[in-house]
């Protein structure tokens, strides 16, 4: 193994193991479950077409678990819009495409999507009105069983020689997709970005014209209604609540008084 990690994250660190695998080992102080979910949600994702590393099993390495796993030789998406923010078209119309073709793949060996939001809205810290409004969409939104990475943005996005590769599947999922896109179209807004961020206004322009042309390319290729992606992104954001993300919150805040009319 590396002695120094390839790359960085909140959670966790990648590090190479010989010439083609890489380890990610989680940060101290994080659950060790997220490993073994991790690497459950990459294997039933790897076996339903998806494009994401092969995994190779679970690891432990001075008290910190880890996930062995392909190693993806690429460029992040994020990247390369940040270097070449004239290509911001087609690097949209790339993102919405690899999500569609990610959703067009089917699974029955993933957790179901409304059951994850369901637990969230009830963790979260919102009026009981909002509550009880976003549990009712839910209670009423379509099931499915695509294929959802429910952590979809650039960000997790590997463009290689071969084709794209999506990583980071912690949060994977089965369901309809919309609730997929419902939860990009709010990792791709500027809600997201830290006010500490750097040329942040820059990035924020930038930021709507991405999710502008990602919305309209991937609800035209999955054939999703608009409407039934909007009605999803009332509990997307109630659950979002829970995560507790501190830049985040106000925003989240006032997105759910707008969607429920408080």
């Amino acid at each position: 193994m590396s002695e120094t990690p390839i790359a960085t994250g909140r959670t966790a660190e990648v590090y190479t193991v010989g010439d083609d695998r890489v380890v990610k080992l989680l940060r101290k102080g994080f659950d060790p479950g997220m490993i073994e979910r991790e690497s459950e949600h990459m294997e039933a994702a790897h076996r339903a077409g998806v494009a994401c590393p092969a995994v190779h099993g679970v690891v432990h390495v001075d008290g910190r678990a880890g996930l062995v796993m392909d190693r993806i030789d690429g460029d992040l998406l994020l990247d390369e819009i940040a270097l070449d923010p004239m290509r911001l078209r087609q690097w949209a119309r790339m993102f919405a495409d690899s999500h569609a073709e990610t959703m067009n793949c089917t699974t029955a060996d993933l957790p179901d999507v409304r059951e994850i939001l369901l637990a969230k809205i009830n963790r979260a810290d919102i009026p009981t009105r909002q509550r009880s409004v976003a549990l009712s969409v839910l209670d009423a939104a379509p099931a499915g069983d695509a294929v959802l990475h429910g952590d979809y943005h650039p960000g997790n996005v590997v463009i290689t020689r071969e084709g794209r590769w999506l990583i980071d599947w912690i949060d994977a999922a089965k369901g309809h997709p919309g609730a997929d896109i419902a939860r990009t179209l709010w990792l791709s807004s500027s809600a997201t970005m830290s006010p500490s961020m750097p040329k942040r206004r820059v990035f924020v322009t930038i930021q709507t014209m991405f999710r502008r042309w990602y919305r309209t390319r991937v609800i035209a290729k999955t054939g999703v209604d608009r409407r039934v992606v909007d009605a999803w992104r009332i509990p997307v954001v109630a659950a979002r609540i829970s995560e507790n993300i501190e830049w985040e919150d106000e925003a989240l805040r006032a997105e759910l008084d707008r969607l429920t009319g408080s």
